[in-house]
């Protein structure tokens, strides 16, 4: 735990439940708008469990790791509801010969503290911290239980902290990446009998990002004050539907690549008016003569070198039509103002991090020199889908599917936003 400590853990807890009504040395009672019955606090659980902390293997990762437990949250990508269909149990399994048990549950306490933990590092934490039912249906739930009293783990729990977590344990101490085989062995074993499929969620954004996104507006609040105005330009379709299969999807590895392909509908026309130009400037320059062999060999060597790209799906000079696009197309100007408005701090992320997958370049985008900018955002991005969509063994650098989410996440805003002005520059008014 870096930010959930004894001092302040008390105080954290209080305030995702509500007033406190008593409080001696080891309860804390409190009244919630969400239960009639009291919250109630234990307050040796709660030492207890960050004592066992203390123990965990330390990890940037979502992961609760000790040398003999590991919990990390799920989340099921089936066609369907895997919960209407079978019970949690149905995927517990002891393993006898390796000492090891496997469960899918609930998040222990001991992960819920975990997920506060890095949630502490949000500095809008609270916001995504809301309940995902109506207050009446809540009620209900809770009036249903025996208990006297709701205890805070069994609050958090239903209000909160809905996800599933994968809990192995074995008797047997490991290490966190021999956890790790153990992990993707047993989601690879109900994959394969059961058609059900679950993704390890290993950052705090993957497991809150529909909360998080929907913050993420360029309009901040929908309300009756302000009107929907119609739209007043037409967009080629095709963009529009790589935008639309972007924006949904889950994957950010379909989202990335969605939002390439809106880019890379444009290396055709980019290279062919690039051509165009430089052809025209070579052909009316007072240097070139048709009678000149030298002019004629030059001016073919120019078209093989530019032409090395095309429609046969064989692509030898697809960064340089990335550049080209991107220098054509996109307003730089344009492109630091959005990203001010989503994120101040991601210029300078930019400016001095590289993809760690990919080995993307870094970008200055306030370099007064357009042309390297261009050049910076083209190898930036290109690298990143070459890491995507290549996957050789002796590939240095390649994605590893969910263990680089995170990292891939980081990238999608950049490209995003220079796929919509893409949308935008080649629209025309309706």
């Amino acid at each position: 735990m870096k930010k959930l400590t004894k001092e302040n853990v008390f105080e954290v807890l209080c305030n995702l439940v509500g007033e406190i009504t008593d409080e001696n040395d080891s309860k804390i009672i409190l009244k919630s708008k969400y239960a009639e019955k009291n919250i109630t606090i234990d307050k040796n659980k709660i030492y207890e469990t960050l004592e066992i902390s203390k123990n965990a293997i330390d990890t940037d990762e979502l992961i609760f790791v000790e040398k003999n437990y590991f919990e990390i949250a799920i989340k099921e990508a089936s066609d369907s509801p895997w919960r209407n269909r079978y019970e949690k149990e149905l995927f517990s399994a002891k393993d006898d010969e390796n000492k090891l048990n496997y469960q899918i549950s609930s998040p222990s306490l001991k992960f819920i503290l975990l997920q506060i933990d890095h949630l502490l590092e949000i500095e809008s934490y609270k916001s995504l911290l809301r309940p995902l039912f109506p207050i009446s249906l809540i009620k209900r739930k809770f009036e249903h239980d025996e208990e006297a009293s709701i205890d805070i783990e069994k609050y958090l729990q239903y209000l909160y902290f809905r996800n599933t977590t994968i809990q192995i344990r074995s008797e047997k101490e490991k290490s966190l990446s021999e956890f790790n085989e153990l992990l993707s062995a047993y989601i690879f074993q109900i994959s394969y009998n059961y058609n059900i499929v679950f993704v390890a969620l290993k950052n705090i954004h993957d497991l809150f990002k529909r909360r998080m996104t929907a913050t993420q507006h360029r309009i901040k609040a929908i309300d009756d004050e302000r009107e929907f105005d119609p739209p007043r330009r037409r967009y080629i379709n095709e963009l529009i539907n790589y935008y639309q299969m972007a924006m949904a999807s889950d994957s950010p590895y379909l989202a990335y690549l969605s939002y390439y392909h809106i880019l890379e509908y444009f290396f055709d026309n980019a290279i062919n008016d690039e051509l165009v130009k430089k052809m025209t400037d070579k052909l009316t320059s007072p240097t070139f003569s048709y009678k000149s062999k030298r002019s004629l060999l030059d001016l073919a060597k120019m078209i093989t070198n530019m032409k090395n790209y095309g429609n046969d799906g064989v692509s030898r000079n697809e960064l340089s039509a990335l550049c080209i696009t991107i220098k054509k197309y996109i307003n730089l100007h344009t492109l630091i103002d959005e990203i001010d408005n989503y994120d101040p701090q991601y210029i300078d992320f930019l400016k001095t991090k590289k993809v760690s997958f990919s080995d993307g370049d870094i970008v200055n985008l306030r370099n007064s020199d357009e042309q390297c900018v261009c050049k910076e955002l083209a190898n930036r991005i290109y690298k990143t889908r070459n890491a995507l969509v290549h996957s050789k063994e002796m590939e240095t650098s390649k994605y590893k599917p969910f263990h680089d989410d995170k990292a891939l996440n980081e990238e999608m805003l950049i490209i995003r936003l220079i796929a919509e002005q893409l949308i935008i520059n080649t629209s025309k008014v309706l």
